[in-house]
């Protein structure tokens, strides 16, 4: 018996120590702490145990918000009860109509009241509108296209801080305080999203390139401050006059092969690339010919005599056979150039898929040029731009191409990190648009969230400013910190342009407002 006791003994002596070795580890682990014992006491700052050795937290893009659906209905107020400060009043005493990225720290929203007296009426009539869609192709891989819809046309529209206003009859082209410029018949001037080498932004009228020419009064034609083949910025929206105008430098085009350099030479092998724009942070990008040695193997080919003649066999069928066939396959890709004139960045990569087959991967110019599709294509801003990737198997026959996707580079060639499910709308301002299933949201050049994905209407930011909208048709306007500007009061609100926003509710009829500079507060008096 005392040999039993004995075991039972050093049995629960083990069975204790292995409990307070257990509690030991999960105490120093915080599983649990003991109220009388200060877990800090005794601890030393040391490079060990100081936070600013822990690693740092990864700053991709910030997770979907929870309780994304539970935000509540953002409040509505009525148009009339919207107030702005009086932008002449502003302009007798020094400020200007301003441009610049909006700040609320800068700027000011300010009410015009112009010479012609604008109607409660939100169209006259209806226009053909161009709209981009995007369709798949027969090989794999979108193509763009252009369809028209008819839609209602807006009595005011804006272009390049100009108000284009249409009375039902005459058009008027007024300036950016509401003065009438020229009147014209419907569909003569457009706008042509460029301008001229001073600056002034460029109209299509009738077919030719013109400019407003203040001095005289009337639409000038262009002459040589303005060659498009050679001035166009390669994408087509509202933009300030010096997006995509570069760092002072100029493109020259050989006229014999149309190719481009940024060296003006009478050699032309000085001319290699097939698209070239000016630079943006340093880096500008260009279309060049890369042409790739591609070997297919098994190829079924006809079998030919000494005279290039099909064989015939016993059946009376053309004799065929396989072979190893080496072809070379020519890809245009875009690329970004240094300053000093080399390749910075690529999107070229070969690889193999799943099934063996060689597969290249390219950069590619955008799927469209006009409209708010082709913001923050081919020129970086905030250290990111947006480019069109494809991945193609040159060995198959129909060059099948297994993906064509929208996404965002830094300016080391590195993927900008995207939330999952979501579509690159636009980039602009250093601001992303995101849509998905239906609803849009901002994230900003850092990854983070500035405007929750949940508004059923959004446009890309121009100026600092963006036009967000309900279900319910109610706009409102916010800037780059989410911060709202003009309340959800405005069955339409245009995009900033030049400083000039066009606002319509039935309550109000149609305002014009100018984005403004504060005046200085006046020193306090001692």
């Amino acid at each position: 018996m005392k040999n039993v006791g004995r075991s039972i003994g050093a049995v629960l002596a083990v069975i204790i120590f292995a409990f307070i070795c257990v509690a030991a580890i999960l105490y120093a682990r915080g599983v649990f702490d003991i109220s009388f014992i200060d877990r800090n006491a005794g601890t030393k700052d040391t490079e060990e145990n100081s936070h600013d050795t822990l690693p740092p937290l990864e700053t991709g893009p910030a997770p979907e918000y929870e309780n994304i659906e539970d935000m509540g209905a953002p409040e509505t107020v009525g148009a009339g009860t919207v107030k702005f400060e009086n932008s002449a009043d502003l302009l007798a005493g020094g400020s200007t109509i301003d441009t610049s990225v909006y700040s609320a720290e800068k700027h000011t929203l300010a009410l015009v009241n112009p010479a012609l007296t604008l109607p409660n009426v939100y169209s006259y009539r209806q226009m053909w509108d161009e709209v981009n869609v995007k369709k798949e192709g027969d090989n794999g891989g979108y193509i763009g296209a252009t369809e028209f819809v008819l839609r209602d046309r807006t009595v005011i529209t804006l272009y390049a801080g100009y108000i284009i206003y249409d009375c039902g009859g005459t058009m008027y082209l007024l300036d950016n305080v509401g003065n009438p410029l020229v009147t014209f018949n419907d569909g003569d001037i457009k706008p042509a999203y460029h301008y001229n080498a001073y600056g002034e932004p460029l109209f299509l009228y009738n077919g030719r390139y013109c400019h407003y020419d203040d001095a005289n009064k009337l639409m000038s034609e262009e002459d040589v401050t303005y060659v498009h083949e050679v001035d166009s910025i390669g994408v087509y929206f509202e933009h300030a006059p010096e997006y995509g105008r570069g760092m002072g430098e100029t493109r020259f085009r050989n006229d014999t092969n149309w190719k481009w350099s940024f060296i003006n030479s009478n050699n032309p092998d000085i001319y290699k690339y097939y698209g070239l724009y000016n630079f943006s942070e340093s880096l500008a990008a260009a279309m060049e010919l890369r042409i790739r040695e591609v070997t297919r193997e098994g190829v079924e080919l006809e079998v030919t005599d000494d005279n290039g003649f099909p064989v015939i066999d016993e059946n009376g069928d053309v004799k065929t056979g396989t072979a190893t066939v080496v072809t070379y396959e020519k890809n245009y890709q875009l690329n970004f150039l240094d300053t000093a004139g080399k390749t910075k960045l690529s999107g070229d990569k070969t690889f193999i898929d799943g099934d063996g087959n060689i597969v290249f991967s390219t950069w590619q110019k955008p799927l469209f040029t006009h409209g708010k599709e082709a913001m923050g294509y081919l020129y970086f801003e905030n250290g990111l731009c947006r480019v069109r990737e494809i991945t193609t198997d040159l060995t198959s026959p129909e060059k099948k191409i297994y993906s064509d996707t929208d996404y965002i580079i830094k300016n080391d060639g590195s993927r900008f990190p995207l939330p999952e499910g979501y579509t690159v709308v636009s980039y602009s301002c250093g601001m992303i648009l995101f849509e998905k299933d239906g609803k849009y949201g901002f994230m900003n050049y850092n990854g983070e969230w500035v405007v929750q994905p949940v508004y059923s209407y959004a446009e890309p930011y121009f100026e600092g400013l963006a036009v967000i909208g309900l279900e319910n048709g109610k706009k409102a306007m916010i800037d780059t910190a989410g911060n709202t500007v003009i309340p959800f009061a405005y069955q339409y609100i245009s995009n900033a342009s030049s400083g000039v926003i066009a606002l319509y509710d039935s309550e109000t009829g149609w305002q014009i407002v100018h984005k403004m500079t504060k005046l200085a507060s006046a020193p306090a008096a001692e």
